[in-house]
């Protein structure tokens, strides 16, 4: 459960650790500074630190070290190309374990087909049984997953910039007034402080806020001192059916570790929420978390996670009776029907009905939530939510009212508010779940001029009264149709799209709908000519994907894709030279800028000669600042992504062939 911590860190260091240059230092150096910045858990500071030996040793070592902090940043992308980049290199099958990481990160990027095939073969070559085991877990995930309807009936949509920060947010729940309490670390709240000082304020406390009247949350306000403690994180909010007692955990952290987390509940006066009192028969010397009022044989019980000794493993659900206002007995675990080796989290009880989080029973991604019933004696199988309550990725601290109509849970989907993060799911937002009235349903369906299916295509619902706002896209995967949601009194454009394929369009009106419908449309697409380039002598040509960060020349995982392609048009045309230049931004000086630029051509041609390709063959050039692309120059104001823009590589062959013959999209002028 670190990283649902290590988003705290992340979020502390996000305001300039990412941009810090890493200056020319002895290899050793750059190993123990990454290890230092790994330890403080500044991740990123220690990724550029890594990177940078990676340049110098291409040791693969290093590389899956890499893979391994993107992944526990939850940068699923960027951990899947470190890993590749070892394993397709792994002869002797050295790091054969980590293939079930990377099969891993590919489900978690809802790359199923991917995921499965590299589980399938990890679990033929590998004999350790505890990771073999953990595989075939995941392969009953994927199964799960490719076999599984969407509910349509559900609509889940993210709570909004009042609610979701930058950064994350933790345990929502919404009491019996509409108040949404939730816990967060808030971005504006952060101070600069000395080292002591900062980890006393700069702590995830609770907040809350109220709908307005379209029920849109208003912004939250944080509670008072005696509930948000100074030193500690505050979170894992419940309030009891009758309103009157609200549970929350109070956590210390030494780095993302949990040194401790306690229960405690506050009781509600006339003015508000009372001091926070600790509860008895719950704590212990171990950790307590995620508590929820339920009933159990006639009798109050509070449920809750802990990892106390004694477990199946990981976090457990245990429950214990209710004795007094802060008083419960002996803990019980719920036993192995809910409980697994891994970890259970974020219980929610509701009439009979049990929710919870858990990565131990099948999943479509890493969390997934989950329902058991109890029938008075025991509780049954539990029963995954499916789509869209869960997603490729975590979902958890799911609760719902009681006629079931509106819910509220968490999730680092894509989508979320992490505008000044890396990762696209790098962070937990919390989502708001509806249950519509009517169920008014679209099935797209997509084949060839030949009437044959047509699989993997994406399809993009536009609201035509906001023709501008993103359109709802969904592929159709393995299948070779997508089924959507749509709500009445509304006009759509829908549109059928394939790589290689020239697009299909139509339209669909709901208004005056007031009956649960299915419409079904067919899309036809036609098969696009192939399309080709020529490139001439001494023509610069752009190489797509070949972007650098910030004041750095490393190659980015991304580039070599675009690299690999360069590779394979020098072993197609064996008498090529050319030359291989480089360019930067406007930021800094014009001196600076020439050599850094030299510094990223070298870099590109130092793994095209590692890749097989002669050095005389490569001309590298560093441009600087030369040519810039747009009108980021110097004292001109720009985003970073506009002076991204201008930091690329380039190619133009200098002898060899007068012209050659490339596929369009691989390359742009």
């Amino acid at each position: 459960m670190k990283y649902l911590y290590i988003t705290i860190l992340l979020t502390l260091f996000a305001g300039g650790a990412w941009a810090q240059p890493v200056s020319d230092q002895p290899y050793d150096v750059m190993i123990q500074t990454a290890e230092d910045q790994e330890a403080k858990g500044e991740y990123f500071n220690a990724l550029d630190w890594y990177g940078k030996a990676y340049e110098e040793s291409n040791d693969p070592d290093i590389a899956i070290k890499m893979a391994q902090i993107n992944e526990k940043l939850r940068d699923y992308k960027k951990a899947a190309a470190w890993y590749k980049r070892v394993l397709r290199r792994d002869k002797a099958l050295k790091y054969l374990d980590y293939a079930f990481n990377y099969a891993k990160t590919l489900k978690l990027q809802g790359k199923y087909d991917a995921a499965l095939d590299m589980f399938k073969q990890f679990i033929s070559k590998s004999d350790n049984e505890a990771l073999i085991k953990m595989a075939e877990l995941e392969v009953q995930g994927i199964a799960l997953a490719q076999g599984m309807e969407e509910d349509l009936r559900y609509n889940v949509k993210n709570a909004g910039k009042n609610v979701n920060s930058k950064g994350q947010e933790y345990s929502p729940f919404v009491d019996r007034d509409s108040s949404l309490y939730f816990a967060t670390l808030n971005l504006k709240e952060i101070k600069t402080l000395k080292d002591d000082k900062a980890k006393e304020e700069n702590v995830v406390k609770i907040y809350v806020t109220t709908p307005d009247k379209k029920y849109v949350w208003k912004p939250a306000k944080a509670l008072g001192d005696h509930i948000n403690r100074k030193g500690f994180h505050t979170a894992n909010v419940h309030i009891s059916p009758d309103g009157n007692r609200m549970f929350f955990t109070r956590t210390v952290l030494s780095g993302d570790h949990i040194e401790e987390s306690k229960a405690y509940v506050s009781l509600r006066t006339a003015s508000g929420w009372g001091p926070a009192q600790e509860l008895t028969g719950i704590n212990g010397d171990y950790n307590v978390r995620h508590m929820s009022v339920g009933e159990l044989y006639g009798d109050e019980v509070l449920f809750f996670s802990s990892d106390m000794p004694g477990g199946k493993g990981g976090y457990d659900l245990y429950y214990a009776a209710y004795k007094g206002e802060t008083e419960y007995g002996e803990p019980t675990n719920l036993g192995n029907v809910i409980n697994t080796p891994s970890d259970e989290l974020t219980p929610y009880y509701r009439d009979g009905k049990l929710y919870f989080s858990s990565n131990g029973h099948p999943s479509l991604g890493g969390l997934d939530i989950y329902m058991s019933q109890w029938d008075g004696v025991k509780w049954s199988e539990p029963e995954n939510m499916g789509k869209p309550f869960n997603s490729s990725v975590d979902d958890l601290y799911y609760s719902v009212n009681k006629n079931g109509t509106k819910g509220v849970l968490v999730s680092n989907r894509v989508g979320t508010h992490h505008r000044s993060l890396k990762s696209k799911t790098c962070c937990d937002d919390i989502w708001m779940v509806n249950k519509k009235d009517i169920l008014i349903q679209l099935i797209a369906l997509v084949k060839d001029t030949n009437g044959a299916p047509l699989k993997n295509a994406v399809i993009e619902v536009y609201d035509m009264a906001h023709p501008n706002a993103k359109p709802i896209t969904k592929g159709t995967g393995s299948k070779n149709f997508a089924k959507f949601s749509v709500e009445g009194d509304k006009a759509y454009k829908i549109v059928a799209k394939k790589e290689g394929y020239f697009p299909d369009e139509s339209e669909l009106n709901t208004v005056g709908m007031t009956e649960e419908h299915t419409y079904k449309k067919s899309f036809v697409l036609k098969t696009k000519p192939p399309e080709v380039r020529v490139i001439s002598i001494n023509e610069p040509i752009r190489l797509n994907k070949i972007y650098y960060d910030f004041d750095d020349w490393k190659i980015l995982p991304d580039a070599e894709k675009d690299l690999q392609v360069l590779v394979d048009l020098m072993n197609q045309y064996p008498d090529m030279v050319i030359e291989l230049s480089s360019h930067t931004d406007a930021q800094g000086t014009d001196s600076y800028n020439k050599v850094l630029s030299q510094k990223r051509a070298q870099s590109a041609k130092r793994w095209m000669v590692r890749h097989g390709i002669d050095a005389k063959r490569i001309k590298a050039v560093g441009y600087g600042e030369e040519f810039i692309l747009n009108e980021c120059v110097n004292g001109v104001k720009c985003t970073d992504d506009e002076h991204r823009f201008n930091r690329r590589t380039e190619f133009k062959i200098l002898e060899g062939p007068t012209s050659i013959t490339i596929k369009k999209e691989v390359l742009q002028k």
